[in-house]
């Protein structure tokens, strides 16, 4: 059965085109919601969880030299649009957003390395 592409209902109001095209750049998709950070908790614990069961994983490792990657040209990106130059906004919006978790991410890190320093 050959893939049919489906086309979005048509707009109820003038606005909800805008907000269709809104929520398209920024989930990737129409039907797409936002995630809060309540919803990442659960997660977010069992990653813990997975880490601290195996701390000597090699894939550990690897995930790290791909996230700094990503932070890298995140950093790439927000430096060339402070610099004047010209650029997507929504891709320099998510490049600043991967700086947040990353700060974030570097925040919690430290606080960790301290505690096992002091004990």
């Amino acid at each position: 059965m050959p893939l049919v592409a489906t086309r979005p209902p048509p707009p109820a109001t003038p606005f909800t085109a805008l907000a269709t095209q809104s929520r398209l750049r920024r989930q990737g998709d129409v039907a797409q919601e936002a995630i809060s950070k309540a919803e990442l908790k659960g997660y977010l614990k069992r990653v813990r969880q997975r880490i601290a069961k195996n701390p000597d994983n090699p894939r550990l490792g690897q995930l790290e030299t791909r996230w700094l990657a990503v932070v890298e040209h995140a950093n790439g990106i927000v430096a060339a649009s402070r610099a004047g130059k010209a650029g997507v906004r929504y891709v320099r919006k998510a490049a600043e957003e991967v700086l947040k978790v990353a700060a974030v991410a570097h925040s919690a890190r430290r606080d960790r390395d301290h505690a096992w320093r002091c004990l």
